[in-house]
C-alpha cells in the first residue's frame, strides 16, 4: 500500500468500521470516515470525522471533492437480515442505492479510487452440509432482502468496472465476531450466561435451532483480510473472506461445558 494515503470508510461507527479505523490508525495511515450515527472518535490530526447518510449524494459529492480518497472500504449497510423483514425498502435504499451514490460520484468527479465493496455470504442463502463451503462462483439464492441488497450491491460494482473502469474489488463477509459485536450468537449466549441467575445449580440459556452450521471469523483476521485486499487484491474479482471450516452452533454451548446449565429451544 505504498502509494495509497488516504483511506475512507463507510459505516465506520459499525463493528467491522470500527475495528478497521483502529487498524489502519495504528498502521499510520490517513482515515478518512463516513458515520451515519454517533461514532466514538479519536482525537487524532490523521483521521477526518464526517456525518454522512450515503443516500444522500450530494453529500458524498462535497466530501470526495474535498477529500479525494486513493482507497475507499464501503462498509455502510442495514446489515441486519431481520431488519429487511421489517423494512425492506430502507434496506434496499441504504445498500444498493447508498452504493450508487458512492461509485456515481467516483465516475463523475473523475476519481478514480480502488474501492473494497462489503457484500455477504447471506447472498448464498441456505445451503446442505454437502454443499459446504461456498465458492465466489456459486449461484446466489438470498434468503431474505438483506441478502438479496447485497447481491444487487455485488452486480451493481462489477458493472461500474466493466462500464466505467473503476476499480471494484468485492469482499463477501462471512459470519464476524470479537469484542463490541452484539446481535449474534456468540455475544447472545455469553451475555445470557453472564447475566441469567443460576437456579438449581444450573443456567438455562435460550436458543434458536443449534443444528445449524455457520463459518466463523474473528474481526481481527477480518480487518487483516480487508488489508490484503486493499494491497493485494485483483481489480473485478470477488473474494470470500471466511475461514472456510464450518461449526455448528452447537458447539459454542459445548465451550461452557465445564459450567451446568439447561438449554431450552425457543
Amino acid at each position: 500500500m505504498s502509494k495509497i494515503k488516504k483511506i475512507l470508510i463507510t459505516g465506520s461507527e459499525g463493528f467491522i468500521g470500527s475495528h478497521l479505523i483502529r487498524f489502519f490508525f495504528n498502521k499510520n495511515f490517513q482515515v478518512i470516515t463516513f458515520h451515519y450515527k454517533k461514532i466514538n472518535k479519536i482525537k487524532s490530526k490523521n483521521i477526518n470525522y464526517y456525518r454522512c447518510d450515503v443516500r444522500n449524494r450530494k453529500r458524498i459529492g462535497q466530501i470526495l471533492k474535498i477529500t479525494k480518497p486513493d482507497l475507499i472500504y464501503h462498509l455502510a449497510a442495514k446489515s441486519l437480515p431481520s431488519f429487511s423483514f421489517n423494512y425492506p425498502i430502507k434496506t434496499m435504499n441504504t445498500n444498493l442505492f447508498g452504493t450508487f451514490n458512492i461509485l456515481e460520484e467516483c465516475r463523475l468527479q473523475k476519481i478514480n479510487p480502488k474501492i473494497i465493496i462489503a457484500c455477504s455470504s447471506g447472498q448464498f442463502g441456505s445451503r446442505p452440509l454437502n454443499k459446504l463451503p461456498y465458492k465466489e462462483d456459486y449461484i446466489q439464492k438470498p434468503d431474505h432482502i438483506y441478502g438479496l441488497s447485497k447481491n444487487f450491491q455485488n452486480m451493481l460494482g462489477m458493472q461500474y468496472f466493466r462500464m466505467y473502469n473503476l476499480k471494484i474489488i468485492i469482499a463477501l463477509i462471512f459470519n464476524t465476531t470479537g469484542p463490541g459485536k452484539k446481535g449474534d450468537v456468540f455475544s447472545d449466549f455469553c451475555k445470557q450466561f453472564v447475566l441469567n441467575k443460576i437456579k438449581n445449580g444450573t443456567k438455562i440459556i435460550k436458543t434458536g435451532d443449534l443444528n445449524k452450521f455457520r463459518d466463523f471469523l474473528h474481526i481481527n483476521d477480518l480487518t487483516k483480510g480487508l488489508f490484503v485486499l486493499g494491497k493485494k487484491g485483483k481489480i473485478g474479482e470477488e473474494y470470500n473472506l471466511c475461514s472456510s471450516n464450518y461449526h455448528q452452533i452447537s458447539e459454542i454451548i459445548s465451550l461452557m461445558k465445564n459450567k451446568k446449565f439447561k438449554i431450552k429451544i425457543l
